[in-house]
């Protein structure tokens, strides 16, 4: 797999676009097996934060990253 760079302002948008779709699958999968809906403010004292969840899953999952991690591994060569 080929790494690509994104700007920030586009990895940004692809995390938050991301984050949604995940909030968005955790409500049909509770619909769908009679789970209650999600609590939004329990939600903001998760450990990890849903943002970052999604940022990993593009940069390991997906190998996409944004254009910041290009010059960090620059210095780190």
């Amino acid at each position: 797999m080929t790494t690509k760079f994104s700007s920030e302002i586009t990895f940004d948008l692809k995390r938050q676009l991301l984050a949604r779709r995940l909030l968005s699958t955790a409500r049909e999968f509770a619909r769908d097996h009679g789970l209650p809906d999600l609590d939004q403010t329990a939600l903001r004292q998760m450990s990890v934060q849903l943002d970052d969840v999604a940022g990993e899953l593009l940069m390991f999952g997906h190998d996409v990253w944004p254009e910041s991690a290009r010059s960090e591994d620059k210095a780190a060569a």
